[in-house]
């Protein structure tokens, strides 16, 4: 037997694949706002850290009151205009990272 008769052809079937559910959306380039108050919203967080600090600091009682006092002003400034600028879901987003959550009662 010739072995070039025995050759079988086979069908080439189209197979469409739908695009429209399938891509992936570009991401959207985050405003400098945006970026400014996440960097607001961090140093806020970072700031809470004085008022823990400064009691154990060899400053004197009056000073280490203005100091802890003047950064617990600052960080919920710098809190508040950071929620304007990245929106109120975000900040909220973002304060839940850093407060631990109430737990449910029994």
């Amino acid at each position: 037997m010739d072995q070039d008769n025995m050759t079988v052809k086979k069908e080439e079937i189209p197979i469409t694949i739908p695009t429209t559910s399938t891509t992936t959306p570009t991401p959207k380039k985050k405003s400098i706002y945006f970026k400014i108050g996440v960097g607001l919203l961090v140093v806020s967080m970072l700031s809470w850290l004085i008022p823990v600090i400064a009691p154990f600091t060899p400053l004197p009682t009056k000073e280490k009151a203005m100091i802890i006092t003047g950064a617990i002003i600052f960080a919920e400034v710098l809190f508040w205009v950071g929620t304007l600028l990245v929106g109120k879901e975000m900040a909220k987003k973002f304060k839940s990272y850093f407060l631990p959550k109430k737990r449910s009662q029994k």
